[in-house]
Parts: C-alpha cells; structure tokens; sequence
C-alpha cells in the first residue's frame, strides 16, 4: 500500500488549493520531509507506468532493441541514458522482455528502491528500472499516436464571419477523430493526414449524398497502407465552450481565414480530448519542480493549478482503485453530485433509437415514391376503363395491384418501425427518469465510472476554480453518459477520509 504516496497527493492538493506553504503542509503530514521529497518523485513514476500501460503497443516507431540498451530515440532522446537491467534469457528476446514488464506493471509487481528507480520482480522477470529509461518509454508510446479532427462539410465554406456562423459552420460540419501511428521513425503522419484529407473531400465534391460512413472508409483508403489509422464518429454534446474559446482567441477569430479558423477549432477539440494527458504531463512537470528548499528560486507561480489538481486527482484515483483492503462501502461519496449517468443499455438504446429514426426517414420517402407510383397506375387505369378494352383493363389493373401492394408493404413496415420507435422512446424515457436514483448509492459504480473518466473521459476545474468535474463522454451519440463535480474544499475532506480510512488499516495490519 503506497500510504507515503496517498498522503503526498493530499499535501500537494492542499497547498494548491489552500495557497498554504508547502513545507508547513508536508510537516503536517511527514515527520521525515525526506520521505515526502521520495514519495513525491515516485509520483512522477506512476504518472509513467499509468501512460506507458494506456499507450503500450508492440509496433512502435522506434527501435525497442536500441532504445533497451542505449535510451535512444533519433529525433526524440539523442543522448543515452541509464537502463535496465536485463536477465540473459532476454539478450535475443526484446520484445519478450518488454511484454512481460508491461505484465508486470500491469499487476503491480514493483516497487520503488531507494533511488526512485522501479525493481520490478515477477515469475518471469526481475529488474531495476531507472526513471529516466521509464520516462522515456512512456513519453515515445504516448507521442507514436497522431491525433487529428477531421472536418468534413458537403456544403461550400466560407470564413466564419460571427458567433451565429461558428454555431451553424459545427452544426452543418461532420466531426471525425482520426488516430494514425505508423512503424517508421520518418513517417511523416501530419502530410499522411492532410493528403489523405484531401483527396476525401475531392472523391464527393460533385456528389450530391454523401454518407458518413463512406467518407470514413474513403480516407482509410487515401492512407497509405504502411499507416494505421482509425477514424470514428465524434459529436458535440455543446459547442458553448468552442465559442468561448473563439472569443478569448486574440486578434480574432473572426477575422482570420477559414483554414486558419478550422486548424484552430482542430487544435481545440484535440486539447479537449486530450485533456487528461494534458493534465497528467503538467503535474509531471510540477512534482518535478516543486521544492521543500527554502533557497529555491521555484514557488509555484505561473504554473497551470486547474490542470495540476486533475492530474492529481487522477492519479489519486488510480492508486486507491488498486488497493484490495478498501472496502468503497466505508467511503462516503456523498459530496459528489451526480448529474447525468446513462447505462450501457441506455446507451444503446438510444443508439438504435438514432438509427430507426434514420432508417424510418429513409423508408418515409421510399414510402411517398411508392404511393406516387400507385396513383400513376390508378390514373393510368381509370383511363383503360373508358376504353372497353378488356385485355388493356386486365393488364393495366395488374400493374396497379402489384404497385398499390408495394405502397401498402412500404406503408405496413414504416408503421412497423414506429411502433418500435415510440416503444423504444418510451424505454428509454423510463431508464432516463430511473438512472441517476439507480447508482445514487452504489459506490463501486460510482468509483467505476470515475475511474473510467479519469482514463477514457475528462477530469476539469471549473472556470471559477471551485470545484472539480468529472464527465464521460460517448462521442457517437455526442453526450455526456456521465457527470460529476465535487467542491474543492469537499474533495480535500473526501482525500483526507480516505486516507485516515488506510491509515487505520495499515495500523490494523501491523497489530494483527
């Protein structure tokens, strides 16, 4: 139980917060400031192990092998640094090496020696890990994957004039995330990207449909094959924030020109998905650079606080969700309010939902095509009436049968599919009003959920710096599944709980 590393996040969080010194804080927690200084370094650690284990892949764009033995990526790292120790067996087996460390960190087996280096030690491997060499790795996984918005309008552009045009530009605009990594250290994935671009908007400029999955499919193709890349759906729950962010641009965003003012709306969307690793590098960089030495030059000013406390937070998360003597149900979670939360089902619940809606849209017109066909046919017939002619009558009402039965099969399965649909609404209106009363009191859930965000979601400060909110986000569907917030001053006392909580199980522990 890493209790040292607990009680560092809870004197940092205070002293951010509070604005109190950080030397008196860490006295109030650590009779030796030494353990604080090592406990405070081996989080630095663990923001690695937590990005290396989220960003690990076996292709990677560098040289596992020369970066096993020298510490070098050309064009990343240039000097060598301190690295592993590494058992025989492993000298013909790097990538063996490197997937039974990632198995060990995955299930804890390490800890931190003196130096704050990681000795990792398991069944199949033992090794020192320096922090630098650890560093390094996770930096060069977390920077192999290139992310970009790709914002695709049927519709010709023009330059986004006023607030009301930026509103109707993301309205009418289809918003894809594209992630590509490539297993060349020269690839070149930004040109990749804007090429590929390219060529998919010039594929469905004469086009008058153009479905979104296809032009996902166009641009897989327009990569070349060397390249992966996954594209997918991402909707905006709120454009509010991307309106804020165009006024607070200076000199103006609406005054520069349309591909400067998508390149900027890019950059947005990519800062606010990436938000989380935004936050976790920034408290790198802060518990690297805070100090206990009275004669440093460094006091914490100018640094991002609101990414620094989510960063911790994130990381505070994380370490308790791996304690197996923590039982969630002693914690009180009460000071999180819960606004929002939709169940997997819901979820995919209203995805059908999206879907039948499409899909009755669809039918709808086939639906009218068919009906206007079946009164050519009558039309058609009642002509052939007044000409007596038998075989003509016979002929001609077969053809209004077979059109009317067409109308009526099209008509029959819309009426079908829309008894489905309000089915389905009235579903889900019923999960809506019964979700947030349904996990209210289930603390695993909620820690869960929480957890998720913390990997896969967005942890945030609010603009007036009082509280931290904690959101899910499902970018198909283009809502929040889930949506927290908890005071600054509650999540102290909720931190401080918690570890008071450990505390007295690691008390309990050694009595025993």
């Amino acid at each position: 139980m890493l209790t040292n590393e607990l009680k560092a996040i809870e004197v940092l969080m205070k002293h951010l917060v509070n604005g109190t010194d950080l030397r008196k804080e860490a006295f109030s927690s650590f009779t030796d400031l030494r353990n604080f200084e090592t406990a405070k370094v081996n989080l630095f650690n663990m923001i690695s192990i937590n990005t290396l284990l989220d960003t690990y892949e076996n292709n990677p764009s560098f040289s596992l092998e020369f970066f096993l033995f020298k510490g070098i990526i050309p064009g990343l790292y240039e000097s060598p640094c301190v690295t592993p120790s590494i058992d025989k067996k492993f000298q013909n087996d790097i990538k063996g090496f490197y997937d039974k460390l990632i198995q060990a960190l995955h299930e804890g087996n390490y800890v931190f020696d003196e130096n704050n280096n990681l000795f990792v030690s398991s069944e199949e491997l033992e090794t020192v890990v320096p922090q630098i060499w650890l560093y390094r790795l996770s930096n060069a996984f977390r920077k192999s994957t290139y992310k970009e918005m790709f914002l695709y309008n049927k519709k010709s552009e023009n330059n986004i004039l006023d607030i009301n045009g930026l509103i109707d530009y993301l309205r009418h605009t289809k918003t894809f995330l594209v992630s590509m990594s490539a297993m060349s250290p020269n690839a070149d994935l930004a040109n990749e990207f804007k090429v590929a671009r390219s060529k998919t908007i010039e594929s469905y400029k004469d086009s008058k449909e153009v479905k979104v999955d296809d032009v996902i499919q166009t641009f897989k193709e327009n990569v070349a094959s060397d390249v992966t890349v996954s594209v997918s759906k991402y909707k905006l729950a709120d454009a509010f924030w991307l309106v804020k962010k165009a006024e607070k641009y200076k000199p103006d965003f609406y005054s520069e020109p349309l591909e400067v003012q998508q390149q900027l709306i890019n950059t947005w969307l990519i800062e606010f998905i990436n938000s989380n690793d935004i936050a976790n590098r920034q408290t790198q960089k802060y518990v690297l650079a805070s100090t206990l030495r009275e004669d440093a030059s460094y006091r914490g000013e100018d640094i991002p606080i609101n990414d620094i406390l989510s960063g911790l937070f994130n990381l505070y998360i994380s370490l308790i969700s791996e304690i197996e003597d923590l039982d969630l149900t002693d914690i009180s979670l009460s000071d999180f309010r819960l606004s929002n939360y939709l169940s997997k089902t819901l979820q995919e619940n209203l995805a059908k939902l999206t879907e039948i809606i499409k899909l009755i849209n669809s039918e709808h017109i086939v639906k009218i095509e068919a009906k206007e066909k079946a009164k050519e046919e009558l039309d058609k017939l009642r002509v052939v009436k007044q000409d007596n002619d038998l075989d003509k009558l016979e002929m001609r009402n077969k053809k209004y049968q077979k059109a009317l039965a067409e109308y009526q099969e099209k008509e029959a399965l819309e009426g079908e599919h829309q008894v489905m649909r309000n089915q389905l609404q009235a579903l889900i209106s019923e999960e809506q009003k019964s979700s947030l009363t349904n996990i209210a009191f289930d603390n695993e859930k909620i820690m869960a959920l929480i957890l998720e965000a913390t990997k896969r979601g967005r942890v945030y400060i609010n603009a007036k710096g009082t509280s931290l909110y904690i959101e899910l986000y499902n970018d198909t569907l283009g809502k929040n599944v889930f949506k927290a917030s908890i005071g600054l001053d509650k999540l102290l006392e909720f931190i401080n709980n918690v570890n008071l909580t450990l505390d007295d199980i690691a008390h309990t522990k050694k009595v025993s």
